[in-house]
């Protein structure tokens, strides 16, 4: 009985100051700022490989005249 209770005495003990230096490094005044200076290389963009539009079909209407008239 008395090693159970010294064991979760002592895990308690360690979970509040585990806390405790979690809750001083959020209060303090003590942030640690980003790099400024630090360069993170990203790749490159690339385009889809089908990015092409299709060409309008001869004599039909433009989209831009019709969505007036649905407004």
């Amino acid at each position: 009985m008395k090693k159970t209770t010294a064991f979760l005495s002592l895990a308690l003990a360690v979970a509040l100051l585990s806390g405790c230096e979690s809750a001083r490094k959020a209060f303090s005044g003590d942030k640690t700022a980003p790099d400024e200076f630090a360069v993170y290389s990203r790749p490159p963009l690339s385009l889809p490989p089908d990015y092409k539009l299709r060409p309008p079909a001869p004599g039909t209407v433009r989209p831009q005249v019709n969505s007036a008239k649905y407004r």
